[in-house]
Formats: structure tokens, sequence, C-alpha cells
């Protein structure tokens, strides 16, 4: 799959695994990628977070837990892509226009 900008599908759901890329600065590398990844434990407060999985921050966990309203539905193990679109500057990343982020479905194995 191909990457294509987060604000371009509105209504698509963002699952687990979901990567997100978009420029960035110190103390990150120029270029960050954010995988969604679903926070264990209090359901009802936290479900979802990203996590930086390239450079120095990699593996951090997670970068930024989210609330329970950033759920595509109640209780959805996806990520609702218009929330994050509409709350990217408050929850996500400030210093990067949400309409410069890219968004792409889970790498496979076979593609590493």
């Amino acid at each position: 799959m191909k990457w294509g900008r987060l604000i371009d599908f509105p209504d698509e759901p963002l699952p687990r695994g979901t990567l997100l890329k978009f420029p960035a600065k110190y103390p990150f590398e120029s270029i960050v990628v954010l995988m969604v990844c679903e926070q264990i434990g209090e359901k009802d407060k936290w479900l979802h977070g990203l996590v930086t999985i390239t450079g120095h921050k990699a593996g951090i966990n997670p970068l930024q837990l989210l609330p329970a309203e950033s759920s595509y539905s109640r209780g959805s193990a996806a990520l609702s892509r218009t929330w994050l679109v509409e709350n990217w500057e408050h929850w996500c990343y400030p210093d990067c226009d949400v309409r410069d982020v890219l968004t792409r479905s889970p790498l496979a194995a076979e593609e590493l």
C-alpha cells in the first residue's frame, strides 16, 4: 500500500498498526513515523496511543495516549481518522500541519 494524506479519507477508521508519517523537529528526526497502538489497561479512559517507530525515539511507550472519544465508534479497536484530523495539533504534534501527515495501512512482514 502507498502512503496517502491523512486528511483525504475522513470517514475511514485507523486500525492498530496504521502508520502516520510527518515532518518533525528536534528532539525527533526530520521525518517521524508513528504507529497507532491499543493501550492495555483502563479501556474506559484510554483506548489508543501513538508510538514512535523510527529514529532514536523509537519504541518509547507510547508517545501519546488518546482519550476514549478518539475511537472510531464506542469500544472500537480502531482510531477515528476524523477525530485525529480535528485534534492533531492538540493531542499529537503541534509543530506539523495535519495536511502534511501521511498514512498507510500496517506493514506486512514481507515489506521489511
